[in-house]
């Protein structure tokens, strides 16, 4: 994550001090599955407000789909350098 956020301090050409990361598995609440529903609901609007947006998720099949987890991320959003 710090070389993807690093990246896009590069990228942007500003400040690693200037970049805000929103880190789902502490801001998304995990014990109430109807509160979580509605946070991980909300990623398309927070992802339409940002210049960029990082996924960084283990290469790991979905237990349901059998698709690798970090693939149907990519195909969903641009993934920095280094982040899967």
């Amino acid at each position: 994550m710090v070389h993807a956020l690093r990246s896009v301090a590069d990228d942007a050409k500003c400040e690693l001090s200037a970049i805000r990361a929103w880190v789902d598995v502490i801001s998304i609440p995990q014990a109430n599955q109807a509160t979580q529903s509605l946070a991980v609901a909300s990623l398309p609007a927070y992802a339409s407000c940002v210049d960029y947006f990082i996924v960084c998720a283990p290469s790991v099949t979905h237990a349901d789909t059998g698709l690798a987890y970090a693939s149907v991320h990519k195909s969903r959003f641009s993934a920095a350098p280094g982040t899967g």
